[in-house]
């Protein structure tokens, strides 16, 4: 009898463990969860690899990584102050974290906080170089974050800065910064830039 009271107790301890809903047991990997998540964001579905990133953070993956996925997330889908939140809530979990800073020069760009868009990309060219490009969205380079840069500078009418990003983004563009055409002319350049 009290062999059979214990074999129930095992089978009843065994069944509700089996009922929770507690991912990060054996075999649950969470550095896997933030991989699929990031799997789902190349594929294009932001709303659902939103609820996945947020899955992963909650079972215990990197931080950095998840909230980075969801700030690239939410800026993709528009939703400017809540990337904001997560890309400055991801370098404040690993301040290395250069693609949560890539997202913030976007961010702050859209936001027009100028000042905010170029002390984030000097972080993404300090940590990454010249040699940056979002792995998981090819089409967002270091190039892209210069040209923010760029266009930051002018906005806080820093022209010799904004020119000096212009020549790293295309050495073969000469201007005259005693000219009296030179803000008309950097402007007539970024606009040249931008266009596809």
């Amino acid at each position: 009898m009290k062999r059979l009271k214990y074999i129930l107790l095992i089978a009843l301890v065994m069944f509700f463990w089996g009922c929770t809903d507690d991912t990060t047991g054996p075999g649950i990997n969470p550095a896997q969860l933030l991989d699929d998540a990031w799997s789902v964001f190349e594929s294009g579905e932001y709303e659902v690899a939103l609820e996945e990133f947020e899955h992963a953070y909650d079972k215990g993956a990197n931080p950095a990584g998840c909230l980075c996925g969801m700030g690239w997330c939410n800026f993709r889908l528009g939703e400017i102050t809540a990337a904001e939140i997560n890309f400055q809530n991801s370098v404040s979990a690993d301040n290395n974290y250069f693609d949560s800073y890539a997202g913030l020069v976007f961010i702050s760009s859209t936001m027009g906080n100028f000042d905010d868009t170029i002390e984030a990309g000097e972080n993404v060219m300090t940590l990454a170089g010249d040699a940056y490009i979002f792995r998981h969205d090819s089409t967002v380079t270091w190039w892209d974050v210069r040209l923010k840069m760029a266009q930051a500078y002018f906005h806080t009418a820093d022209y010799i800065s904004c020119y000096e990003q212009i020549q790293i983004l295309d050495p073969l563009i000469i201007l005259d910064p005693d000219s009296e055409t030179f803000i008309e002319d950097l402007l007539t350049v970024l606009e040249t830039l931008i266009e596809p």
